[in-house]
């Protein structure tokens, strides 16, 4: 998993990793078996060379599965969960969450004003990205995946020190300089076919004879070699020029590859093995296809070992006269006169390599697991990106959540809007507030049970946001999103008389220009969608005038241009005179109600606003006031002008 605790591209890369891991590991499975049953099948009717080759071809498609897997196109026959599911913890659940639910979150509605995600809160009272929440812990699936990739990691450099033991060794010996031993070689070399040169040294650190190099190729003797009768001598060589025709050298790299990279597959092993006795088999029936007498090979072969008292395998794994199988197997091959002997490779070779090799792309293109969806989302366009903010979610650092949340509120995406739910449950308020001004902006039916509950949060900055959000909706053009808003609201409040009391308290805790906007934007939203609602619109205003807050002028300024109870317009007007607010919006607001609204009763009012609030700048619609059709409109004018006057001249 993440450092941040959720499934982001690079958990899923590790997520891919494991599933890689099974699926080599049951890939690899199945070529050695289809293998070793062939084998079972072969072993009376056919010669070690064929055998080993056999497994040679194996273990060469079992190095090269990882490959197959990735240049072969796949075919995908979804048979097995996803390993994201088999594994998946409180973090992937996170993502699961947003990639895979088809649902809103569901919200727990509590008695206390805070509320949050079911599930989501810390038992010791801290939010979800809070304390320990944030400690990168690696789920034990990352795990496996790090002890296979170690395992192998570890191995290949036992591997590696090997071949640098073998090397120190090859610089350390010393031409044999033995000339008639050196003209046996030249001798044998050219029996077999082999055209490479091949020089022949002595060492003084081994006691195995073995064979080093595939392109610069050098038998290593013991030191006790100078003392081997001819006999001795020419049988040691035969065998290792076997090993370097059939190409040995390369196939026992290939096979130690093979099983550090699947260490954890005892079946490769097994192959590996498997591979290792034949090709001594093989060897042993080259020297013996010379005319050797099995008999006399037989005898040396037991010397050879008693001599080097050869208890385990050399750590650089070379291909000795002395190893392989078991010696008593070998006596028993040796001598077996029912044995097939042939070492021709070439019809057989290229007979099983294309058999393996027909097994193995068929079975590295056969892809049986199932995608989840949080993959498959991972690939479409922008999957990776919002993947990435997803992580950036559960990031220690606010500021990187701010900014997380703030670009989510950018992408047009249903999962875009789903992640930002989840930020609502952030323990620092800004995160929070955040999400909701962007849930809100997107008017996500989804949240507003969230917004209106969160009118009551312990946290100010959360109430105003709340505030916000529910006044955004209230005027939203979908009339189901209005709807959910003001059931919400009458649930929370307990009724519809104390729904604005819920309300407009919160909006007293926005900062001053969005008191300003958010009180006229509740008005204009009862106005325009609640027209026949005039005890409603005429509860908020009431509801804004309890508050005695200046900055909620403009709600009061918006009923007088657009709302058409005259009662409403009256208290808006009113209201106004009470405030006694002097600047633009609530002298243009005075002014239609002095000069354009049809009742008398508000152009009066309207006229005594102007003289109440002592505006200058209204003298002269006052005095077109006084030319008023309605003789209560022209009095109310002139006592307004003669208040001015008294104004100006105190001043």
């Amino acid at each position: 998993m993440n450092a941040t605790g959720v499934i982001g591209p690079e958990t899923l890369g590790v997520i891919n990793i494991l599933t890689l891991i099974f699926d080599l590991a049951i890939k690899s499975t199945l070529l050695v078996c289809a293998a070793g049953l062939v084998a079972l099948l072969l072993r009376r009717r056919s010669s070690a060379t064929t055998i080993g080759l056999l497994w040679t071809f194996t273990i060469a498609a079992v190095v090269l599965l990882p490959a197959f897997i990735i240049v072969t196109p796949q075919l995908s026959v979804p048979l097995v969960p996803d390993i994201s599911t088999w594994l998946r913890s409180q973090e992937s659940e996170f993502a699961a969450s947003v990639f895979e639910s088809e649902k809103p979150p569901a919200f727990n509605r509590s008695e206390s004003d805070s509320l949050r995600f079911s599930g989501s809160v810390a038992e010791d009272g801290q939010g979800a990205t809070a304390g320990a929440f944030f400690i990168p812990e690696l789920h034990w699936s990352a795990w496996i995946a790090l002890v296979c990739l170690a395992g192998s990691a570890l191995l290949l450099v036992w591997r590696l020190i090997g071949r640098g033991v073998l090397y120190w060794i090859r610089r350390k010996a010393v031409p044999l300089g033995n000339a008639q031993l050196t003209r046996l070689l030249e001798k044998e070399t050219a029996e077999m076919g082999l055209k490479r040169r091949i020089s022949i040294l002595r060492s003084n650190i081994t006691t195995v004879a073995f064979a080093s190099g595939i392109w610069h190729t050098a038998l290593i003797l013991p030191a006790e070699a100078g003392e081997w009768d001819e006999d001795r001598l020419r049988m040691v060589l035969l065998h290792e020029l076997a090993h370097v025709k059939r190409g040995d050298l390369l196939f026992e790299l290939l096979a130690q590859l093979a099983t550090a990279l699947y260490w954890f597959n005892p079946l490769v092993w097994l192959a590996a093995y498997r591979l290792r006795v034949e090709r001594e088999r093989a060897c042993d029936d080259s020297v013996i296809n010379t005319g050797v007498r099995q008999s006399e090979y037989a005898t040396q072969l037991l010397t050879v070992a008693s001599d080097m008292e050869v208890v385990r395998q050399p750590l650089w794994q070379a291909a000795t006269i002395s190893q392989g199988a078991s010696l008593k197997n070998r006596l028993l091959c040796i001598l077996s006169p029912k044995r097939r002997r042939s070492t021709r490779q070439g019809f057989a070779a290229v007979l099983i390599g294309l058999v393996v090799v027909l097994l193995a792309l068929p079975l590295a293109a056969f892809n049986p697991w199932q995608k989840s969806p949080t993959e498959e989302y991972l690939h479409q366009a922008g999957g990776e990106r919002l993947l990435s903010l997803l992580g950036d979610l559960r990031n220690p650092d606010s500021q990187v959540r701010m900014q997380a949340v703030w670009s989510l509120g950018k992408i047009e995406d249903e999962k875009a809007v789903r992640a930002l739910r989840s930020a609502l449950d952030d323990n620092d308020s800004g995160v929070r507030s955040s999400a909701i001004n962007n849930l809100a902006a997107r008017g996500d039916a989804g949240s507003i049970p969230y917004f209106v509950d969160s009118l009551l949060d312990s946290d100010y900055r959360i109430r105003a946001a709340a505030a916000l959000a529910v006044v955004k909706l209230l005027g939203h053009e979908k009339g189901e999103i209005r709807e959910i808003v003001m059931k919400n609201l009458i649930l929370q409040a307990g009724s519809k008389q104390r729904v604005f009391a819920l309300l407009v308290s919160a909006i007293g805790n926005c900062a001053k220009k969005e008191r300003i906007e958010a009180s006229g934007n509740l008005m204009k939203a009862l106005i325009i969608y609640y027209p026949k609602e005039e005890d409603f619109r005429l509860l908020a205003m009431k509801t804004l005038a309890d508050h005695d807050e200046p900055l909620f002028y403009f709600a009061f300024c918006i009923p007088i241009h657009k709302d058409k109870s005259e009662n409403n317009r009256i208290f808006a007007v009113a209201r106004l005179a009470k405030l006694k607010i002097k600047n633009a919006d609530v002298y243009e607001a005075l002014t239609v109600g002095l000069l354009k609204d049809k009742s008398a009763k508000v152009r009066a009012m309207a006229a005594r606003a102007f003289g109440e609030i002592g505006d200058f700048k209204a003298e002269g619609v006052l005095k077109k006031a006084v030319r008023d059709s309605d003789p209560s409109v022209r009095k109310e004018a002139e006592i307004a002008l003669k208040k001015l006057q008294m104004l100006q001249a105190t001043d």
